[in-house]
């Protein structure tokens, strides 16, 4: 019940799968349950920040956890938005708990704020 109710986008992973994801994440990314079990985390994250977000995941896996992980992701359509991640990890289980955002809006403001200064 708590899966389906959040906004935010709530994820299990586990050996750089989801294995559960909740209505939010259909919503924002167009991914589906079914879809999103066949696709690597990594290959949901643009190009361009894929460098950051091995570091970032490299030191989740030690234990570390992510407080908060800002990158661009693809939708299932190919374009993409500013996601930021918090995430926590089970490591006896080896299972990643996620809940993300989309902060595109905020991305844009940040840029423009900053290109007037």
């Amino acid at each position: 019940m708590f899966f389906k109710m959040s906004f935010d986008i709530l994820s299990v992973a586990k050996d750089n799968y989801f294995i559960k994801i909740n209505p939010a994440f259909t919503r924002t990314l167009g991914y589906d349950e079914k879809d999103i079990k066949k696709i690597k985390f990594m290959e949901l994250i643009h190009p361009n920040d894929l460098e950051y977000a091995k570091e970032v995941l490299e030191k989740h896996c030690q234990g570390i956890p992510i407080v908060i992980f800002r990158a661009r992701f693809l939708y299932k359509d190919k374009s993409c938005s500013w996601i930021e991640w918090s995430s926590n990890i089970d490591k006896k289980l080896g299972i990643f708990y996620s809940v993300g955002r989309d902060v595109s809006d905020i991305v844009q403001y940040e840029i423009e704020r900053n290109s007037h200064k």
